[in-house]
């Protein structure tokens, strides 16, 4: 955990930053090697808890600093520190590229030299005593050569810095000795040690630390660091505003236009006028639209063929319910329908359990006699969740990810005091968003649980509490992602600028850059083979249908391998435009892929998009239901339509998945259309006539303006 090659000069430090120091002794072991820690006594992290503790006696601090590039070893064990102490962790320097930060270190001016090397490429006669600037060539070479890490971050050398910015005085090293650890023949291990070291000063400034001279301090400390290139958390976000490259320019090209966010971007068309000749599923369909063509060449439905331009038949700039590109007015009419709830279960043999139909229902209790069930709707929720886990011999640490999807952003912080008394270490990942739920029933929650099993280590989560310039830090309650074997689920993903934490300005298309770059860091950085590209399954949550055409255009420029549905909603978290919600493969590319359809009674024409592995132990469907106007007649949906949609949906979504499993092993999200279904017809169809568990979700708008039913349907082991 600590670092004391060196040691003999940390004194300077203080004095020539003109700074207060703090020292300890380190009595504990590395007694918790695991990579998840918890408060244990004689290790040596509460040493440094008890260090810290002690300093906020003297002086209020709510932030630490952190040096941590690469190692989640040293970065949780900090973030425990800092969430026992009330305060956060700055590790600005997480995740950076190394060959891009040595070069800024020494661009900044930072002077220090190597005092220890224990790599293959360098070796100690050599290398001790060399500035980051004498021995960068050499360092850039050895990672080619030997792929080591040109920071150090692996162990590979240690450095003791003389000057940088943010000393008023220089450390000049009078005598040294070297000291030989291992001559190794591969890779020797050899050290500095400091004998004797003293200060000269810079600058017209000096003087010893006193709180009466603090003010001084700070103002001296800014006119040292004028000039300096030091980057502001927006800066590193510049790329993102010069191109459309596939990773958002996390170093890979994609063949796509240079363009500037600023650029307007109309796609928008007339809504689409449609003929057909009624048909059902398995006769096929007739007709055309000007979204796609239907090819009659597969023997019992038909196969669609995209138009060329896939964008085609997406809401314009309005988005269909009376609002512009400003966004979903707040006065939008909410479902004054409740929608029916009912907890239901799908376990698989793979160990998956989908929980669905969580909530509670104002307008079922008595004041009286429930006043918690009024007043603390997600406390309710997560106790019911508890118990239904605890009848399957699970808890809530068995929980990869949660949906909480809320009738107000209002109450997100009052929901969000409570979410965090139930899960602590190794929270699951969570997406919340708004949606027009009835005034009586105030949150839905879902949940996908994978039983803990500590003699098989299937499960590896990320949860940075760190701020960064790498992606957003999850103070919070919740994860940024959980891996079980090949299948990653992340976090829902809004535009915070990682740096400072708050909202990127630019609009839709810029926050849906950052997000998909959140996203792809987030899943390279769980495990390094996986990117966005392997995205098996997405919701994009816009609040506003015109958005849906950007996210779509940035999403296609990336990948081709997803299937995403793009959701219009009312309000977003830190009042977002844009959220992304997906879960990940490992095998991705090797999954096949198809576009299916039909037309189901006068005038609802249906669109299924379907993803599925070679085993077909995973699949994933978007079936959407489109009103279609003929002439003087409107398609509609009643509940035979409703039944004959969801078959049609469930069969592709089951297709070659073994007969024992077909009753059990899928779970689907149902969003309609606010005011153009009736969600007790759809909770009669899904949940009574076909016993699928799901949940019934009310929408803004759909991703074309006719469009009044999506199916979200998943199943993996």
């Amino acid at each position: 955990m600590y670092q004391t090659v060196g040691h003999d000069g940390i004194s300077l430090y203080a004095e020539a930053m003109d700074l207060p120091l703090f020292r300890r002794f380190i009595n504990g072991n590395a007694v918790i090697q695991d990579m998840q820690y918890s408060p244990t006594d004689g290790d040596e992290v509460e040493d440094l808890y008890l260090l810290l503790n002690e300093v906020k006696e003297s002086i209020q601090f709510d932030a630490v600093a952190v040096g941590a590039i690469l190692s989640d070893y040293q970065r949780i064990r900090v973030e425990n520190v800092c969430s026992r102490l009330d305060c956060v962790s700055l590790a600005y320097l997480w995740r950076r590229n190394q060959t891009e930060l040595l070069q800024e270190m020494i661009d900044c001016g930072i002077n220090a030299i190597i005092i220890k090397t224990a790599s293959l490429g360098l070796d100690p006669s050599v290398h001790l005593g060399q500035t980051l600037k004498e021995i960068q060539p050499h360092l850039l070479k050895s990672k080619q050569k030997y792929s080591i890490n040109v920071c150090g971050e692996g162990g590979e050398y240690e450095t003791f810095t003389l000057d940088c910015p943010l000393f008023f005085k220089s450390i000049v090293l009078d005598e040294h000795e070297t000291v030989t650890h291992s001559n190794d023949a591969i890779a020797p291990v050899g050290y500095l040690k400091l004998k004797k070291l003293h200060l000269v000063k810079k600058s017209k400034y000096g003087g010893s630390w006193s709180g009466a001279v603090e003010v001084s301090r700070v103002r001296r400390q800014r006119e040292q660091l004028e000039g300096v290139a030091v980057k502001a958390p927006i800066d590193y976000l510049s790329e993102l505003a010069d191109c459309n490259k596939a990773d958002c320019c996390d170093g890979r090209d994609e063949i796509c236009p240079h363009q500037k966010i600023e650029e307007a971007t109309n796609l928008g068309v007339e809504a689409s006028t449609f003929s057909s000749n009624s048909s059902n599923c398995s006769g096929g369909g007739g007709g055309n639209s000007d979204i796609e063509s239907f090819d009659t060449r597969s023997k019992g439905e038909a196969v669609i063929v995209p138009a060329t331009n896939p964008n085609h038949g997406i809401h314009p700039k309005t988005n269909g319910i009376g609002t512009n590109e400003s966004g979903i007015s707040k006065s939008i009419t909410r479902n004054v329908l409740s929608i029916p709830v009912a907890l239901k279960i799908t376990t698989n043999d793979g160990g998956w359990s989908w929980i669905m139909g969580i909530g509670a229902n104002k307008a079922s209790v008595d004041a009286d006699d429930d006043t918690d069930l009024l007043n603390n709707p997600m406390k309710t929720a997560l106790v019911q969740l508890q118990d239904t886990l605890n009848e399957r011999n699970m808890s809530l640490k068995s929980v990869v990810a949660i949906v909480l999807y809320i009738s107000s952003m209002d109450d997100y912080a009052k929901y969000n005091s409570e979410y965090i008394k139930f899960f602590s270490s190794q929270p699951p990942v969570r997406v919340c968003v708004e949606l027009p739920l009835p005034p009586h029933q105030p949150l839905l929650v879902e949940a996908l649980t994978f039983p803990e099993m500590p003699e098989r280590d299937f499960r590896k989560s990320m949860h940075v509490q760190g701020i960064s310039h790498w992606a957003p830090a999850n103070i919070g309650p919740y994860s940024q992602s959980h891996q079980i074997r090949d299948i990653i689920y992340v976090a829902g993903q809004i535009a915070l600028v990682p740096g400072s934490m708050k909202l990127v300005e630019g609009g839709a298309r810029m926050e849906c850059k950052l997000a998909l770059r959140h996203i792809n860091r987030i899943l390279r950085s769980t495990d390094s083979k996986v990117e966005l590209r392997d995205v098996v399954q997405g919701i994009c949550f816009v609040t506003d249908a015109s958005y849906i055409v950007k996210c779509r255009e940035e999403w296609e420029k990336r990948s081709n391998n997803g299937i995403i549905e793009y959701l219009v909603v009312p309000r977003l978290p830190r009042d977002a435009n844009v959220e992304w919600c997906v879960w990940a493969h490992m095998h991705n590319s090797a999954f096949e892929y198809e576009e299916t359809g039909c037309y189901i009674g006068s005038g609802v024409k249906v669109k299924i998009i379907r993803r599925w592995n070679y085993e077909s132990r995973v699949a994933v469907i978007v079936c959407r239901a489109s009103i279609l106007f003929t002439g003087d007649q409107t398609g509609r949906i009643g509940k035979a339509e409703l039944l004959e949609i969801a078959e049609y949906a469930l069969t592709k979504l089951l297709q070659e998945a073994a007969e024992a499993e077909k009753s059990l092993e899928c779970a689907v999200k149902v969003f309609y259309k606010v005011g153009e279904l009736n969600p007790v017809d759809i909770f009669d169809v899904f949940s009574n006539q076909l016993s699928v568990t799901c949940s019934i979700l009310p929408v803004c708008a759909l991703v074309q303006e006719n469009t009044v039913l999506s199916i979200c349907g998943a199943r993996h082991q």
